[in-house]
């Protein structure tokens, strides 16, 4: 049975990614700070945020797909926006997905393992109030073709995906309604 680590799997694309996942007959190891719903047999559930994981939680030994999905971002203007609240979300979004693959890369499977981190469109095409966000999700862009350079002698493939609007709590979150 493949096992997967999939961050931010309580709502949205971390949940859906858990679904197909289990549904494919994969072991999944599921990391959020929020509650899930899911329940599964071939599920083990960490709740703890991303920067909070720790290798002792974490119980398989091999890893085939990690999935750096959790983020978060905020909605205030560049000049608004404090270094705290630019930290905590380049913290969440790029530094994480940067440790977590760290902490994990002598578990991930040699030769075949695969690293998939979620950036988002705004690495290309971003929206006012959303400087951090998208600076993050850029960087993760980048930080991945780096993985991916470095990791191909190990024969694991990194990949990004850079989704658009998807109808999820997280998105709701940042919908403005008059």
């Amino acid at each position: 049975m493949q096992t997967a680590l999939v961050t931010g799997c309580s709502s949205g694309i971390g949940y859906a990614t858990c679904d197909l996942l289990l549904q494919n007959g994969w072991y999944v190891v599921g990391v959020d700070k929020a509650p899930t719903l899911m329940s599964d047999p071939n599920m083990d559930f960490i709740q703890c945020s991303v920067e909070e994981l720790n290798e002792t939680r974490i119980k398989p030994q091999c890893i085939d797909l990690l999935v750096n999905n959790a983020g978060v971002r905020g909605f205030k203007s560049i000049l608004e926006t404090n270094c705290d609240e630019w930290g905590s979300i380049l913290a969440t979004n790029l530094t994480s997905p940067f440790i977590l693959t760290k902490l994990l890369f002598k578990r991930i499977k040699k030769p075949g393992g695969c690293i998939v981190n979620v950036a988002s469109i705004h690495t290309f095409a971003t929206t006012e109030n959303n400087a951090p966000y998208a600076a993050s999700k850029a960087g993760l862009d980048s930080l991945t073709r780096s993985m991916a350079l470095e990791f191909d002698t190990y024969n694991i493939r990194v990949n990004s995906v850079l989704p658009g609007a998807i109808d999820t709590p997280f998105l709701r979150q940042g919908v403005v309604r008059t």
